[in-house]
């Protein structure tokens, strides 16, 4: 079960643990891709700062707001008409003042309307008197995204807050807005000319004041055309240093509301001389402080930027046939060096590593995992680049035809062979002895009647015409050696192939030691998600009662954690589990190779049963460890699919549980024994996701010797 973590989309699988028979069960986490950013390239920032900033002032008239950085007017004082007609504007660059009319549509804010409210009244000190004009930004850049509420817009632009008619005034330059998971801040650069009430013949040009937070936000929803969002201003405190001589009262604290503007704000208007006007001092301009909302509409687009053209391919490949007999098969060693830029395989962004495999030269390069022989999986070396790799892909004769030709081939993994994937394809050249080797000519007829005739005509010869002394030269006392012909007849029984097969079985390492073993190396996504179906996990050849634990590593790149569980060997020496999925909302997240992995103290055997392709892997592990390694994939790609989904996978025959190109199980025993274990790769697709190693059936009945 998976459950939501955050808006930024990701998502973590939960934790479960269960215990049945002593098998047990986990799911393991996964992270999904988050949603893409947006581009915005015509963002407006409109604001009109609180209350006050429109509202009536004590003297001069009005507080108001003007499109622009104010320069240097020299001194403290009421602005003049003339002063007005070329400081007070309504647009400046990017930036625009408007405020609302007596129908609350936003117009253009001007020079005579300045002390007037929206229905012409003049303007007062007194709460719900306010002209609202505000502050418009345009063109602001940057980036949104919808699902995890974050945000980042530039503006460039100014506009200054004039208080007191013009007594007192300051700017608030660039703003830039920063959200991430709906929490965030305005900053700006500030600046603007110190006064005081005190002494009005202060008057100084302040240093600016960088990066300085404006507002803080909480609780921002970013959504795909805007974003509308209060300041915090209740509840904020802070230190107003006022200076010493000031006449500025501190933070009251006391009544319902108070709260303030950020301290950067406050601790710059400590220099203008309007500190006080953006905490609750006590005083009864309170009620008009609170900061209003900030509103940013954007036109959003997803850009889809240009895919990069891959890198070529690099890397030097050979091949050579080590082995070819009827008894081993044909073996191709396929060597690659130094490969780089790989191409973009079928499953994923980029490849993990290459497949190496014997193919039919008749088939296409668009092929599937059924279509090759002896796949081997070379991963690319954690922390590098590049990628060199040495691998035996074996074919049994069975598997073979002896009128083909056949190619080794080299694709990057993980997906199915295509045209843009398949890095080397070049022929497997059989000498004439090899292919002698491999296909042997039935024996003729001659030396079959030989015997034939030799032992069918002896006997009924003898008496008749007595060749037995002709041939031993003797009289008739010869015909003793004739009648030893019986005794010489009869040992052909005992070299008959029933004998000679009971004495192999027997000494097979099926029947000695320990050894892991799985029911399936390969298995359709559908079967994986079956909890009565999965990947069966066993080791046999255990004493009853001892404890083993079962290792489960990814080994294809997926982000999931390993498993480890354990397993008590039964009364008949077998200790197992079963491998399934669970999250089937999240199937293709499965898809992938996994190792198992098992110690086993004093073990008499490790991988025991494997065949010749896996004798590296096993003398080059320790006698007390045993390995084996299994595949998820989709279920159109899972070796012996009909198309149904998996449905037909049963436990029994031919079963679907992966034929890698062969026509029986999967293990090429025609369904009578488990697949081969150790370090084969039966599979050949893998991807992102999660495993479970859970309770089910067992299905050991299927050993050769059960």
């Amino acid at each position: 079960m998976t459950t939501p973590a955050s808006r930024s989309g990701r998502r973590y699988g939960a934790l479960a643990a269960a215990v049945t028979m002593g098998m047990a069960s986990i799911t393991l986490p996964f992270s999904p891709a988050q949603a893409a950013e947006a581009t915005v390239d015509d963002a407006v920032f409109s604001w009109a700062v609180n209350e006050e900033s429109g509202g009536g002032a004590y003297f001069g008239g009005a507080n108001w707001l003007v499109a622009g950085e104010v320069g240097d007017l020299g001194f403290s004082h009421v602005w003049t008409a003339t002063e007005g007609a070329e400081h007070y504007t309504a647009e400046s660059g990017n930036t625009t003042i408007t405020r609302p009319d007596a129908d609350g549509k936003q117009v253009p804010a001007t020079w005579a309307a300045k002390n007037l409210d929206a229905d012409g009244k003049a303007l007062n000190t007194g709460a719900g008197s306010s002209s609202w004009n505000q502050a418009n930004i345009a063109s602001g850049t940057g980036t949104v995204d919808a699902e995890t509420n974050s945000a980042e817009i530039q503006w460039d632009g100014s506009f200054t807050i004039v208080y007191y008619g013009g007594m007192t005034y300051w700017t608030i330059n660039d703003p830039k807005l920063v959200v991430e998971d709906g929490v965030g801040k305005v900053t700006a650069t500030l600046t603007g000319y110190g006064a005081d009430m005190i002494d009005t013949s202060k008057w100084v040009k302040l240093a600016p004041k960088a990066d300085a937070e404006i507002a803080t936000l909480k609780d921002v929803e970013v959504t795909e055309d805007g974003i509308e969002v209060t300041p915090e201003y209740a509840g904020v405190e802070i230190e107003a240093s006022l200076g010493e001589g000031s006449s500025s009262n501190p933070q009251d604290r006391t009544k319902d509301g108070w709260g303030s503007f950020p301290q950067d704000w406050v601790d710059f208007n400590v220099g203008t001389g309007q500190a006080v006007y953006w905490y609750t001092s006590g005083g009864l301009a309170d009620a008009k402080k609170a900061a209003a909302p900030i509103t940013v509409d954007y036109t959003s687009e997803v850009v889809e930027e240009e895919p990069e053209e891959p890198a070529e391919f690099s890397g030097e490949t050979s091949h050579e046939v080590v082995a070819a007999s009827e008894e081993d098969g044909l073996d191709v060693k396929i060597e690659g060096t130094d490969y780089r830029n790989l191409p973009k395989p079928g499953f994923g962004d980029s490849a993990t590593g290459v497949y190496s495999a014997i193919i039919d030269r008749e088939k296409s390069n668009d092929f599937k995992s059924s279509d090759v022989l002896g796949a081997k999986y070379s991963p690319i070396p954690e922390g590098s680049d590049s990628l060199s790799f040495s691998q035996i892909s074996e074919a049994e004769v069975d598997k073979l035809d002896e009128d083909a030709e056949y190619d080794a081939v080299v694709w990057a993994a993980h997906g199915n062979g295509t045209d843009e994937t398949v890095v080397y394809r070049e022929p497997i050249e059989l000498t004439h002895e090899q292919r002698e080797a491999l296909f042997p000519e039935e024996p003729t007829e001659e030396p079959t009647e030989d015997p034939t005739e030799d032992s069918t005509e002896g006997p009924s010869e003898d008496p008749e015409e007595s060749e037995g002394p002709e041939e031993s030269e003797g009289p008739e006392e010869s015909e003793g050696p004739e009648e030893s012909e019986g005794p010489e007849e009869s040992e052909g029984p005992e070299e008959t192939d029933e004998p000679s097969d009971d004495a192999t079985d027997d000494s097979t390492d099926d029947e000695d030691g320990v050894r892991l073993v799985l029911n399936l190396d390969t298995v359709g996504i559908t079967d994986f998600l079956d909890s009565e179906k999965g990947v069966t996990l066993a080791v046999e050849g255990l004493e009853q009662g001892h404890e083993i634990d079962f290792a489960v590593d990814p080994i294809s790149g997926q982000d999931v954690e390993p498993a480890v569980l354990s397993a008590t060997a039964d009364e008949n020496g077998v200790a197992s589990t079963i491998v399934y999925g669970t999250a089937a909302a999240a199937a293709e997240s499965y898809i992938g190779d996994y190792r198992v992995t098992v110690d086993v103290e004093g073990a008499e055997a490790a991988n025991a049963g494997q065949d010749a392709g896996n004798d590296t892997v096993a003398a080059d592990t320790a006698a007390d460890e045993l390995t084996a390694t299994f595949s998820v994939v989709a279920d159109e790609d899972a070796p012996g699919d009909d198309g149904n989904g998996g449905e037909d996978s049963d436990n029994g025959g031919d079963n679907g549980s992966g034929d890698n190109g062969s026509d029986d199980d999967g293990s090429g025993n025609d369904g009578k024994s488990l697949p081969r274990t150790g370090a084969t790769i039966g599979g050949l697709f893998a991807g992102i996701g999660a495993i479970v190693v859970g309770a089910g059936a067992l299905l050991i009945a299927r050993r050769r010797h059960a």
